[in-house]
């Protein structure tokens, strides 16, 4: 059964303080139609797994920014530039990983089918717990530890004129003296000022 294609789309949702990249696209199949969607984490294991080359060069991207935490939405962004085909890659993910004829009955099906008082009320006592779990005003791990690092880094080379100048294997080590201590000390105090929020609240 011949399967079309409309309304692929990029979005940019910040959960839980980090903005995470996700695609959607819209397959047709003799009048009926599905949604299918996924998260840019989820996708580029399929990347690295059936197009190892362009997989490995969004890693590549993504350590060439450094710092920590996905960096989804710059790494996008430098993609987007580029003119990377998304769309062409998350056709070929949809077609590999899904019954596309079953999965638009299904959704057709979901649609064409009353949803019943006791079934609303069912949503809104999930989705009232689910919303009670999110942070009311979530600090950006990621920005946090590469805010911290680069304050340290800062720090060292204005008041230590010797590493300006140091060797390549001196920097080496103290970026890895940085990707080691770093988070430690990040998450603790992330966790320090969470829990006086919490307690003020």
């Amino acid at each position: 059964m011949k399967t079309t294609y409309t309304n692929f789309e990029i979005t940019v949702e910040n959960l839980f303080g980090d903005n995470l990249v996700s695609f959607e696209i819209t397959a047709h199949q003799e009048g009926k139609s599905g949604r299918f969607s996924v998260f840019f984490h989820s996708f580029i294991p399929f990347l690295k797994k059936h197009y190892p080359e362009q997989g490995k060069y969004i890693q590549q991207i993504r350590k060439s920014l450094g710092g920590y935490g996905p960096k989804e939405e710059e790494v996008l962004a430098v993609l987007q530039d580029e003119d990377f085909d998304f769309e062409q890659y998350f056709i070929l993910f949809v077609e590999k990983n899904y019954n596309i004829e079953a999965e638009i009955a299904r959704q057709t099906n979901l649609r064409n089918t009353p949803e019943t008082e006791e079934e609303k009320a069912d949503f809104r006592a999930f989705f009232s717990k689910f919303e009670a779990l999110i942070p009311k005003n979530p600090i950006n791990k990621s920005k946090f530890l590469d805010t911290l690092e680069q304050v340290v880094l800062a720090h060292l080379i204005d008041n230590y004129l010797e590493l300006t100048n140091a060797e390549p294997e001196d920097i080496k080590k103290l970026n890895r003296i940085l990707g080691e201590y770093i988070p430690k000390l990040g998450y603790d105090l992330i966790d320090h000022i969470e829990d006086i929020r919490n307690r003020d609240a």
